[in-house]
């Protein structure tokens, strides 16, 4: 096993950073669910057992919509599971880099958020997210922990995809105007 430990690699986020590793020839080594479930600390305690220095946590429960309706879920993922995932960490001494996001706060802002903003989640995703930063903290575990808002790549779904699809298909779009992102 290398030094560094990519958890999902066959996410946007996951492949984005096997792709840029790829290109400047650093070894990782890569960890996909089922081998990996953060909802199981047993299967946690196996990926961690070649004991990585460091840890890139690309999974996440990404259904913003489908989170109202099956937050515990989201939250096994999104928040228990990060805090098994960090738990795990530190008792390896390894450093857990973990990717949040701006629905942690409550999208009221006009400007970027400074980190230190009051986290105030509106939804459910956002809440469960919010858990999994807690435990983050909680857990002891060397971490960086990085907010992102728009996630997009020439692969997978996302807005930008979206809308340059549409885009050559109509002359006109319709776009909600009242939130404010950051690719």
């Amino acid at each position: 096993m290398s030094d560094i430990l990519l958890v999902s690699p066959d996410g946007m986020l996951g492949r984005a950073f096997l792709e840029r590793f790829a290109l400047r020839g650093t070894a990782i080594s890569t960890i996909a669910y089922p081998a990996i479930d953060l909802r199981d600390e047993a299967s946690i305690a196996r990926a961690l057992g070649g004991r990585p220095q460091v840890v890139l946590n690309c999974s996440a429960w990404t259904d913003v919509d489908l989170a109202e309706t099956r937050e515990a879920d989201a939250a096994e993922v999104n928040g228990h599971g990060v805090g098994r995932l960090a738990r795990a960490c530190a008792s390896i001494g390894a450093t857990l880099v973990h990717f949040g996001t701006d629905y942690v706060f409550d999208g009221r802002a006009t400007e970027p958020y400074p980190v230190d903003a009051p986290i105030d989640p509106q939804g459910a995703y956002g809440r469960t997210k919010a858990l999994g930063e807690r435990l983050l903290r909680e857990s002891g575990a060397r971490h960086l922990l990085i907010r992102t808002s728009w996630l997009y790549a020439p692969w997978a779904k996302n807005f930008v995809k979206t809308i340059a699809t549409i885009a050559a298909q109509r002359d006109e779009l319709k776009v909600v105007d009242d939130q404010r992102g950051r690719p």
